[in-house]
């Protein structure tokens, strides 16, 4: 898998967390490497490439399982931790999910 060592015991990857899978709906989607339908929570292959996210960002702070804050920004605003962070200039891979 492509993605930061320092993240070997990360929590389990599905497809979804792939930036090689496009959703159809919210059940299943097509991998762009492979051209195959797939199921979105099923587990990923060895060529996934694991999207950013704000939990598994260094500057994210968890404040319950599900929900935190991020810490790059001076006015620490919530963040959920499966939200996408593709787009955050601030983004660094650091936590495990």
């Amino acid at each position: 898998m492509n993605r930061d060592p320092a993240m070997d015991n990360a929590q389990h990857l599905t497809h979804l967390h792939c930036r090689n899978f496009a959703p159809l709906d919210v059940v299943k989607g097509i991998c762009h490497r492979t051209k195959e339908r797939l199921l979105a929570d099923d587990d990923a292959c060895e060529a996934c490439d694991e999207r950013p996210r704000c939990g598994r960002c260094r500057h994210y702070r968890a404040t319950d399982e599900q929900l935190g804050v991020c810490g790059a920004d001076p006015t620490a605003p919530l963040a959920y931790a499966a939200l996408a962070a593709s787009q955050c200039d601030d983004f660094a891979w650091g936590r495990e999910g």
